[in-house]
């Protein structure tokens, strides 16, 4: 009597531990999969950074190409005011 139930036993111990391997087996694929996508957020992460990197330096020649223009346009104005101003200055140091 005890022979049958061992053996009754035995086939639903084995199913439980192979599910138990096909468990462990899912979550080191899934393990395998998290680290192949922590990887590609990594690199598209790096990515994202040089593309920030690229636009920053896209702003700073900008910047400094508006600041020369503005400069050029404050010396443009400035000889043009002081171009009007000289012959006033002439006109009221012959009076």
């Amino acid at each position: 009597m005890s022979t049958t139930t061992d053996t009754a036993v035995q086939p639903a111990a084995v199913s439980l531990f192979q599910r138990a391997h096909q468990r462990m087996q899912l979550i080191q694929r899934i393990d395998v999969q998290v680290a192949s996508l922590m990887e590609q957020r990594q690199k598209v992460q790096d990515e994202l950074r040089t593309i920030q990197l690229e636009i920053n330096e896209e702003i700073d020649k900008v910047a400094r190409v508006s600041d020369v223009g503005a400069g050029r346009i404050r010396a443009a104005s400035t000889m043009s005011i002081q171009e009007e101003e000289a012959p006033m200055m002439h006109l009221t140091a012959v009076a």
